[in-house]
């Protein structure tokens, strides 16, 4: 991916970016005990401000990933069939100051109390609450105003064996078959890896 700029982010930056851009976050980033709480809710942040691709660490890029967000204003990743709920935060994209972002940044808000739950207060619950959500009041409001649905908005969920996720963290047999597979199935840009380190920080 020549034409992308790759950035990675460590405490500092984060801070940095909170304190200069959503200094009203800061008191719950700042409130969150564990580093990947603080992982998750930068995520977000950092779409909203700069647009781009989050990806995590134990994410293996197999090709270039621009086709797959063409056309989308949005793209967040399943770990289900036939499913927009069960969303997964290790790999998102989005254009700058999606609208998303800002309800899902409200809603870590919300949830600072329940901190100690990662997947609820700042993890794959939080995306995918926010995006149901999202996804409706939207289409409310564009109904209501008579236009078409999601005129302006061009979102698009990834199913569990597209994109970065060709198996659950599950089927561990299943996902050594696919890392070994050559070439690599073209609905796939990578394989997000369920590596799982973060939980020894908790």
């Amino acid at each position: 991916m020549p034409d992308w700029k790759f950035q990675f982010w460590d405490m500092e930056a984060a801070l940095k970016l909170i304190r200069d851009q959503y200094s009203w976050f800061l008191p719950t980033f700042e409130g969150y005990s564990t580093v990947v709480a603080k992982g998750d809710a930068l995520r977000p942040l950092v779409l909203h401000a700069y647009g781009g691709m989050y990806v995590d660490l134990d994410v293996e890029c197999y090709r270039p990933v621009d086709t797959f967000l063409e056309g989308h204003d949005l793209v967040l990743q399943a770990e289900e069939h036939n499913s927009s709920e069960a969303l997964i935060n290790a790999v998102m994209a989005s254009t700058p100051r999606h609208p998303l972002w800002l309800d899902v940044i409200s809603l870590m808000m919300e949830r600072s109390a329940s901190s100690h739950n990662v997947l609820f207060a700042t993890g794959p619950q939080v995306i995918s609450e926010a995006y149901k959500s999202f996804m409706k009041t939207h289409d409310l409001k564009t109904r209501e105003s008579g236009l078409p649905k999601r005129q302006r908005l061009t979102p698009h969920v990834y199913q569990l064996g597209e994109f970065y996720l060709p198996c659950n963290w599950l089927s561990q047999e299943l996902c050594a078959e696919v890392d070994k597979t050559e070439p690599k199935p073209g609905n796939l840009a990578g394989f997000h890896h369920w590596a799982g380190s973060w939980k020894v920080s908790l």
